[in-house]
């Protein structure tokens, strides 16, 4: 317990004695007598609470704003109460500034406590949690390592303290992470583009969201996962990806990502590791999350790695329909708009990320043809995750046995050493001139699509060659800095490689994605059902026909050509598609044939029906895939 000014009322006094025997007993008054035995007898106490409590007085001066009658002393926050004094509310409390966010509300006190370690730990308390008594804050603070005295009003006496401490210091609150103007938040500790910054910027949010995470040293991660990048097109191209999120929102990008698909074991969760260590790491899966979730659960993980990476590992775990939301979602950068509790509507959660996926198989086939968005296209890009050289996703092994051993061997590294390159990049980045920094992504990011994008591309190839030049002048931006050990083109050269790979899926550069879809889903329909829902012209035999699509007529070579009723071809062959692009992108490549007066339906003779407007498909569309694509983007290089 703190010292008292006051006389020890207990004190026991000391006898007085006559060494020589014939002195008389000191002549001094009661008083007197009173007052020297009394400093005699405290003169050992006295001694003993220096050593307990170093000699400080809490009735001295008290750390900045503290309320009157409270104070910390050896590990220790007190308050002096009428009825015992001193006595002890909790483990070592001092609140270090008053919070609020950048419109000036949702204020809070910032704390620092020790926990039973002896580490020093800080946590921001909303006033609103302070004000709704012990249950709104405690849990929060003994979780923390803070524990409460041993007198049965600590609680309240403990209240008392967060209701009335008010330091003159002051600091900013944040519920996301990423880019608030020119400072870089993360969990733990923000990036400052000064030394000494006005005023702290705080993160206030569920940190359990994103493993932020750090271990090991940038050469520790220089050394060993950055080095096994070199010579693998897909690692090298992770990596840059992790570094190209912190640049949309400088550069001016749209959200947007990779899905890597192929088959098992492979090594493709191998890419999510190298690329997730750049940002954090730590327990099982590192830095990684699952795609078994709710469209609402990935709201709050998006908002947690704002300005940073996401890496999703197997969509094979979640359903069609929570892929097809998602991948939405993550790429618009936005949730939904709900309700307020207190009526009115929340503000709706936003975020920039890009993120990394993996699975067996493609977003399309994933969600279904015809179902895919053109937008969700554009912004997700599926990547074979095959390299194609027999080591599955790697070209470059580095002396390892096999791919097998070469993954594990990643994967190891990147538990070793993480965290790291993310901070050491944006702290580059917050040196620079944020204009010049624009300008500089900007131009690097076009110079990679005037090299590698096709000739006569349109303009979704161009969007999606667009991020990967935004990849590529990352990893070239960071290896300039020093935070990756690569050579000047080999970021570019791998996201080349990797948009090269993107490109060959394409039947031509030179329509869009929605259009080709479209295409294969009316040369599926009549793959599926030529036979049974058209009729034959010509034929002496009559049968009959459920849900008749139209009829068909056998050509000199063997084929079919199709004549197809309007309603069924608008409403049931192209259901889910605008049936007038299909039909240009197909007069243009002789797949169908038009009338004289240039419209896409023309007048024939049905039997059975007489004269019908129909569409007309020849026989060649079953047979060709189309006209061979301008290029490679290798080629072109």
């Amino acid at each position: 317990m703190p010292k008292e000014k006051s006389v020890l009322a207990t004190a026991p006094q000391q006898e007085t004695s006559n060494p020589n025997g014939d002195i008389p007993p000191t002549t001094l008054g009661i008083e007197e007598t009173l007052d020297l035995q009394t400093q005699e007898t405290l003169e050992p106490i006295d001694a003993m609470v220096e050593d307990v409590f170093g000699g400080a007085d809490l009735g001295g001066e008290a750390p900045d704003g503290f309320p009157e009658g409270f104070a910390v002393e050896e590990g220790w926050l007190w308050v002096n109460t009428p009825e015992n004094g001193w006595v002890k509310v909790c483990t070592q409390l001092v609140a270090r500034a008053l919070t609020r966010d950048f419109s000036g509300e949702s204020w809070g006190v910032l704390l620092e406590l020790q926990d039973p370690d002896g580490q020093t730990k800080r946590c921001t308390l909303p006033r609103e949690k302070i004000a709704k008594r012990p249950t709104g804050f405690l849990g929060t603070l003994t979780s923390m390592g803070l524990r409460l005295g041993p007198d049965r009003h600590a609680k309240s006496n403990l209240q008392s303290f967060l209701d009335s401490v008010n330091p003159q210091a002051r600091a900013r609150t944040v519920d996301r992470i990423g880019w608030h103007g020119e400072v870089f938040v993360l969990p733990d500790h923000a990036i400052y583009p000064e030394d000494t910054p006005e005023e702290e910027v705080l993160y206030q949010g569920l940190s359990s969201e994103a493993k932020f995470q750090r271990k090991g040293s940038l050469h520790g991660w220089q050394e060993s996962v950055g080095k096994f990048c070199r010579g693998n097109s897909r690692l090298m191209f992770g990596v840059s990806t992790a570094l190209a999120a912190p640049l949309l929102d400088k550069a001016g990008y749209e959200n947007g990502g990779f899905h890597f698909h192929g088959g098992s074991s492979i090594g493709k969760t191998s890419v999510l590791h190298a690329a997730g260590s750049v940002c954090g790491g730590g327990g099982v899966k590192g830095f990684l999350k699952s795609w078994r979730s709710t469209d609402n659960g990935f709201e709050s993980i998006a908002k947690h790695h704002c300005d940073c990476l996401m890496a999703l590992d197997e969509i094979g775990e979640a359903s069609k329909t929570v892929v097809s939301k998602v991948s939405y979602m993550l790429a618009d950068g936005q949730g939904k708009t709900r309700r307020a509790p207190s009526g009115g509507v929340q503000a709706t959660q936003r975020w920039r990320v890009l993120f990394l996926s993996t699975g067996e198989m493609t977003i399309v086939s994933k969600i279904g043809h015809g179902k895919v968005q053109a937008g969700q296209l554009v912004r997700i890009v599926d990547i074979p995750a095959d390299a194609g050289v027999g080591l599955g996703m790697f070209e470059e092994i580095h002396g390892h046995q096999n791919g097998a051993a070469f993954s594990q061997a990643l994967q190891e590294a990147a538990g070793r050493n993480y965290g790291v390159a993310l901070p050491a990049f944006v702290g580059e980045l917050v040196k620079r001139d944020p204009a010049e920094l624009r300008e500089e992504v900007r131009k690097l990011a076009a110079e990679f699509v005037s090299q590698y994008c096709p000739e006569g591309a349109n303009g979704q190839v161009i969007r999606v060659c667009e991020r990967f030049g935004l990849v590529a002048a990352a990893g070239r931006l960071a290896t300039e800095l020093g935070i990756v050990p690569w050579e000047e083109n080999e970021a570019e050269l791998a996201a080349a490689k990797c948009f090269d790979e993107w490109l060959g899926q394409l039947e031509d550069s030179s329509v869009p994605h929605e259009v080709e879809a479209g295409l294969a889903q009316i040369r599926k329909y009549l793959e599926q059902h030529g036979d049974s829902r058209f009729g034959k012209i010509g034929e002496t035999t009559t049968r009959t026909i459920s849900g008749r699509a139209g009829f068909r007529e056998k050509n000199d070579d063997g084929s079919y050509d199709y004549f197809i009723l309007p309603e069924m071809f608008t409403k049931v062959i192209c259901k889910g598609f605008d049936h007038k692009p299909l039909c240009e992108a197909m007069a243009d490549r002789g797949w169908l044939e038009r009338s004289q007066d240039g419209k896409n339906s023309k007048l024939r003779h049905l039997p059975g029906l007489g004269t019908k407007r129909v569409y007309h498909i020849k026989g060649v569309f079953l047979q060709d895939p189309g006209p061979p694509r301008e290029g490679q983007a290798l080629q072109a290089a």
